[in-house]
């Protein structure tokens, strides 16, 4: 790597969750980067160029807010959702004061090459709000109700034949409790693509998390009580599809894969094209 520097080269840019995309998804042997984040703070202080970590997803453990920083990062990123709660549109940045305040030359109400992308003063002070809140939680009081929300999403399933449940392990990207739902495709005559579909065309809609593991579920984005909802539309769905098998067609396990597709754009990326938009394209958009 740091033979790619060069007088051309203005920052060092590290995505935290580069190994948890694509095959390897929500899989602890994911062999991601060759160049772990030591190593780039390493490299970037020699070459004295500054390093941006991007932490969108990296919220919870709470302790990230500052840990990359103390990890000798200049700058870090974190989106304003997720797990900070506040505005979708807005980001956090923090770092060396010098670089936040050239970054912030490119915000309202200063005009340039970041025009576009300014955000208001409204938006500014929900940010904010959402860090001041985000600092007073009871971070393990937090994580303890989304588990018993997924652990009740789990006692439901669990209870019909031929389904198997079990927990994400909390060491891959977005550190939350979560769960997958798997079944024997082939007995059930059907796919994990046709209950992503009936849940999200039901009532209400709901849309699990396209991953390796099959159908996965995330709680905490989800209010209380709402987790009672996704256990007993998941149960009928998978109830229904095991009960009425035989009136569909018989499909082979390939049939079945057929139009598998990962939550994420990002993971299906191919360098000729553009994952959402061809996301778009098979759901009938333009």
């Amino acid at each position: 790597m740091g033979r790619a520097v060069n007088g051309k080269t203005a920052m060092i840019y590290f995505l935290v969750a580069d190994k948890h995309f694509g095959t390897y998804r929500d899989r602890l042997d994911a062999p991601g980067g060759k160049v772990s984040l030591d190593q780039c703070v390493a490299i970037a202080k020699k070459v004295r160029i500054p390093l941006l970590v991007d932490a969108a997803a990296e919220l919870p453990p709470n302790e990230n807010l500052s840990g990359y920083t103390r990890q000798g990062a200049d700058l870090v990123a974190f989106c304003g959702g997720k797990g900070l709660r506040g505005p979708q549109n807005a980001g956090l940045l923090v770092g060396s004061k010098d670089l936040v305040e050239a970054a912030a030359l490119y915000q309202s109400p200063y005009s340039g090459i970041g025009r576009d992308r300014k955000i208001s003063k409204e938006t500014m002070i929900g940010m904010l709000a959402a860090v001041e809140r985000y600092k007073r939680l009871d971070h393990a009081a937090e994580w303890s109700a989304w588990k018993a929300q997924v652990d009740h999403i789990k006692s439901v399933m669990d209870q019909v034949p031929g389904v198997e449940t079990g927990y994400v392990p909390k060491e891959v990207t977005n550190h939350v409790p979560r769960l997958y739902v798997k079944w024997d495709e082939k007995a059930f005559n059907f796919s994990r693509e046709d209950c992503f579909k009936a849940l999200q065309e039901g009532e209400p809609g709901i849309v699990a998390l396209r991953t390796p593991l099959g159908v996965t579920v995330v709680t905490w984005m989800m209010v209380p009580g709402e987790e009672k909802i996704v256990a007993r539309r998941l149960k009928e769905v998978l109830q229904q599809a095991r009960k009425t098998a035989h009136q569909r067609p018989p499909r082979t396990e390939a049939e079945l894969a057929a139009g598998f597709g990962m939550d994420n754009p990002i993971d299906e990326w191919h360098p000729n094209g553009d994952g959402l938009i061809r996301q778009y394209r098979s759901n009938g958009g333009d």
